[in-house]
């Protein structure tokens, strides 16, 4: 009897949320846009170093780390470029690293005392292998600030 009445429940519970899917329209998990159906099984995380690999605070550029990514991301889908899981091509990373710089204001890092006059964008991939997550680390673009 108790096994019935959890199945009920069950089916309750799937109908309320199949009619709520269907009454608000397009929601995850049944998204047709791919950034919302899906995940990959990588990552990438942005950030600034000075040319001893300490670590620029975004914050100090007037960006975020959220923000690189959306530019890489904007700038390799709009120059047609692969890219994900480490395959880009060096030369392109280098050419999408010089259009981000171009685009932060790095006269605020100078301000800031930053004894360094060159820095680097790095870029992180985590990727899931197996049972476990692994992670690499990359300059994709190295520059100066004067």
């Amino acid at each position: 009897m108790i096994s019935i009445i959890k199945y009920f429940r069950r089916v309750l519970l799937l109908l309320i949320y199949v009619l709520g899917v269907l009454a608000l329209g397009e929601t995850h998990p049944f998204s047709q846009y791919p950034m919302y159906n899906s995940f990959p099984n990588w990552s990438y995380v942005f950030f600034f170093t000075d040319k001893n690999q300490n670590l620029i605070p975004c914050n100090h550029i007037g960006t975020t780390g959220g923000e690189l990514a959306h530019k890489f991301y904007s700038i390799m889908e709009n120059s047609g470029y692969s890219y994900g899981y480490e395959q880009e091509d060096p030369n392109h990373l280098k050419e999408v690293g010089a259009i981000i710089v171009d685009q932060l204001d790095f006269k605020a890092v100078i301000n800031n005392n930053i004894p360094e006059n060159s820095a680097h964008l790095v870029r992180i991939c985590y990727k899931f292998k197996g049972d476990s997550i692994k992670s690499s680390k990359q300059i994709i673009y190295a520059f100066s600030l004067e």
